[in-house]
């Protein structure tokens, strides 16, 4: 299921676990704080979907999750635009980009391309400063 979730949302499924981050940093219920509460939500009655534990099964049924991720990701934009880090989630978003590549899909090496590129882009971003 991890490899599923990974090849589909690469580094957005991580947005599982920063909604709720936020939710217990913020103490009032915001527009952006409803958002994530709602994906929080969906994953729930998500979780309860049937499925099978076939790999093409498991990916198939990745589509209901779409509703999950939607208010996920709208909030955690949202929530970095009101705090003013749009700088910080930008590295996130294009170490998410670099990821997609003509060259044959090896989705564990992401994972150690990913982070490398992200601090790169913010040496070379600093560096420009």
């Amino acid at each position: 299921m991890f490899n599923a979730f990974f090849s589909e949302y690469k580094l957005w499924f991580l947005a599982i676990v920063a909604a709720p981050l936020i939710l217990l940093k913020e103490k009032k219920m915001t527009d952006t704080n409803k958002l994530l509460l709602l994906g929080l939500v969906n994953f729930v009655i998500f979780l309860f979907f049937p499925t099978d534990n076939h790999t093409w099964i498991m990916v198939s049924s990745l589509r209901y999750s779409y509703p999950v991720f939607i208010p996920l990701i709208l909030g955690i934009f949202l929530y970095f635009y009101k705090k003013e880090k749009m700088d910080l989630l930008s590295y996130f978003v294009i170490a998410n980009m670099l990821g997609v590549s003509a060259i044959s899909y090896q989705p564990k090496l992401i994972l150690i391309f990913l982070p490398l590129a992200a601090l790169l882009i913010y040496i070379l971003n600093r560096k420009k400063a």
